[in-house]
């Protein structure tokens, strides 16, 4: 964990992003102390996003959260809230929704904020202006995306 604190505490902004929860409180809504132990660390050394793929009673298990820059609830891991998300905090999308319940005293049932008011604006440019060459890119989302659908990395 020291390890990876110090490689992040480096960069300006960090968007961690919370995967693979359940909707089980009998266990903990798949929510390792781990997952917040990373969070309180990284909260010190960085400006942090964190994005929560699952249900919203996650966010009682992740303390540390309330810490960050910003959070996001997105309630399912699954492509479109993923899509929906990046565009958030790329500042393409607004956010217009509200809590459904409460998870805890600091996430409560109607609690919202808006991307403009934590400022995270991400910049978003053609590959071009950073000379990177797009067929090189084509070739990597190729190999991506074979050992995605062959399940050889879904987290990728």
């Amino acid at each position: 964990m020291d390890e990876l604190v110090n490689k992040f505490s480096g960069f300006k902004t960090v968007i961690l992003s919370v995967h693979n929860t359940t909707t089980k409180p009998q266990q903990n809504f798949g929510i390792t102390d781990g997952m917040d132990k990373i969070i309180s660390r990284l909260v010190t050394k960085t400006n942090l996003v964190v994005v929560v793929f699952g249900n919203t009673y996650c966010l009682n298990k992740l303390p540390s959260i309330s810490n960050a820059k910003a959070s996001v609830i997105s309630y399912e891991d699954t492509y479109l809230p993923q899509f929906i998300t990046a565009q958030i905090i790329f500042g393409g999308m607004s956010v217009t929704g509200k809590l459904p319940v409460t998870a805890n005293h600091e996430f409560t049932r109607g609690f919202s904020s808006t991307a403009d008011s934590v400022q995270i604006r991400l910049e978003y440019v053609p590959t071009r202006m950073i000379n990177l060459n797009d067929s090189l890119l084509n070739r990597v989302d190729s190999i991506v995306n074979d050992a995605i659908n062959k399940r050889a990395m879904p987290g990728c």
